[in-house]
């Protein structure tokens, strides 16, 4: 596929396998191509998947960014070339994470930053984040409300994040999962590891084997906020929480939480904190959690 001198691209939905050469994008000049390019699967290319040119074919690589992430490019680890995957090459200045990891395109994976992974997902998105250590804040805000968004690690390596969880979305979101992950520090300005401060609902929200560790500073846990549906926290670790709240359903920034209707709080491990744990939903008579299921967890070194 050859596209010369075009001003807007759009290539969404299509599966582009056993070629030479994938896509050949064409710059006029140095004027950037806005060009979109997702959700499609390109495999199999002899000599590459996507490759930019300025000008014409004959001279070298565009200099202009086209945004190829959220494809599939035949292997897990993403494309070659420019890249550093095993999968189709791609040549000139092309951003391509986060990809997909398998070829139904249901899971998102990718070298680009947490943040960015997230901020790349459409509804429905499983993100696989690498095993490491990630310097940065998982952000919920109206730059990213998308619903059903699950982030997960490897659960023998959990990835670690160094700066906290803080959601200020001011609509509604539904559907978020936090599993195999350890989240520590907190998001700039605020004063718990997960602080909510979100003036729209967060509905069905779930948290599955993620610690959250204060580190024994002086730090909230978890404030939560605006929760409805369901919230689930299900083989949790909260330690080291050197402030008084280690866990708190209603304790954030902003609107309360008298949509909640169940809390699944089981198989947790609450250990070393300096707060306490309240399970609880707004003031109102409506806020109080229609249905509660609490199981065994291990409790230990929590004062008071």
């Amino acid at each position: 596929m050859q596209l010369w001198m075009i001003s807007t691209l759009t290539v969404t939905g299509n599966t582009i396998t056993n070629c030479n050469r994938g896509m050949d994008l064409a710059f006029q000049d140095s004027n950037p191509m806005n060009a979109s390019i997702h959700e499609n699967v390109i495999s199999g290319s002899t000599e590459y998947g996507i490759k930019t040119w300025a000008g014409d074919f004959s001279t070298g690589p565009a200099v202009t960014s086209v945004d190829a992430t959220r494809n599939w490019w035949g292997a897990a680890d993403g494309p070659s070339g420019d890249a550093s995957g095993s999968g189709d090459a791609i040549y000139g200045a092309i951003d391509y994470a986060p990809w997909y990891t398998d070829v139904n395109l249901t899971t998102l994976g990718g070298d680009g930053t947490f943040q960015g992974m997230i901020n790349a997902a459409i509804a429905g998105s499983t993100i696989q984040i690498p095993s490491g250590t990630y310097s940065e804040t998982i952000e919920i805000g109206d730059g990213n409300l998308v619903d059903g968004i699950t982030l997960t690690g490897d659960p023998s390596d959990m990835p670690v994040i160094t700066g906290g969880v803080h959601t200020s979305n001011s609509s509604a979101i539904s559907g978020w999962t936090f599993e195999n992950m350890i989240i520590r520090g907190t998001a700039p300005g605020q004063g718990a590891v997960f602080e909510m401060d979100n003036g729209g609902a967060c509905s069905n929200l779930s948290l599955v084997n993620v610690t959250i560790d204060g580190e024994g500073q002086n730090v909230h846990g978890f404030l939560g906020q605006g929760l409805t549906g369901t919230f689930s926290v299900i083989d949790c670790t909260i330690e080291n929480i050197g402030n008084w709240a280690a866990f708190d359903t209603d304790s954030g920034g902003g609107i309360g939480d008298d949509g909640l209707e169940a809390l699944v709080f089981t198989g947790n491990t609450i250990r070393n904190n300096d707060g306490a744990v309240a399970l609880r939903g707004a003031a109102q008579p409506r806020g109080v959690a229609r249905r509660r299921v609490l199981g065994r967890h291990q409790i230990a070194s929590t004062n008071p």
